[in-house]
């Protein structure tokens, strides 16, 4: 039995751009080049994105992990010490809005039928968490006594140094889980594009364990995936 043409084309790599310029929407191709460009440039590119979104999105995976251990470990250390107790999101001095993270991710967890515990609560707590607790007003209350321990490779450690890059890849990740496009994004304030904010969670990364940036940057897909941008 033989195949017909669109099937032939999809199986063999050719997306079919019919389908997928109706099916995906002008107005979502419109940030891919249409209508200046042409129609199959606006869905290769749409595609790469695509690949790209996710080169990325797999490292800052990894790093939020990192980063999120590295603190939690640092705020355990400062509870225990001074109270005696691991669970610091009880009683170290939280914002009203960290506080309802912390509620939500105990909903979340007695839902799902199991026990709260301190690695729960950290799991289910979100990057946007860890990048406010790294603001300016808890510079002398979580920063100076705690925090900062979680990055003993920076020098000079600026608690702003490290908040601003945690908010760069915080927008970038959320832009990617919305599957928004990032291929000509400027991250908020930062003038940077992907690979500047790319670099700045390997920078993060070194300043909490450069053995760990180091193996990121080796493993990473996301210079493999630049240097295949479909041309203009």
């Amino acid at each position: 039995m033989s195949s017909s043409p669109t099937s032939h084309t999809a199986r063999a790599g050719v997306p079919p751009i019919d389908a997928l310029l109706r099916l995906v929407g002008p107005d979502r191709l419109s940030s891919y080049g249409l209508p200046s460009h042409d129609r199959a440039y606006a869905v290769q590119l749409y595609l790469w994105n695509l690949e790209l979104s996710s080169a990325i999105f797999r490292d800052i995976a990894i790093g939020e992990v990192v980063i999120r251990n590295a603190c939690h470990d640092q705020l355990t250390a400062r509870c225990l010490s001074t109270i005696g107790t691991p669970e610091w999101y009880e009683h170290l001095p939280l914002s009203d809005r960290d506080q309802r993270e912390v509620a939500q991710a105990k909903v979340r967890i007695t839902r799902a039928r199991r026990v709260v515990t301190p690695g729960r609560i950290v799991a289910e707590l979100t990057l946007g968490f860890w990048r406010y607790l790294h603001s300016a007003r808890h510079e002398s209350t979580l920063w100076t006594p705690s925090l900062r321990h979680a990055y003993p490779f920076m020098s000079p450690q600026h608690r702003a140094d490290v908040a601003s890059r945690l908010d760069d890849l915080n927008l970038l990740r959320n832009r990617i889980a919305h599957h928004e496009p990032i291929h000509a994004l400027e991250i908020g304030d930062s003038n940077l594009d992907v690979v500047g904010v790319h670099g700045e969670l390997l920078e993060v990364l070194n300043w909490i364990d450069p053995a760990v940036s180091n193996w990121l940057k080796s493993w990473s897909r996301v210079p493999t995936v630049l240097a295949t941008r479909p041309k203009d």
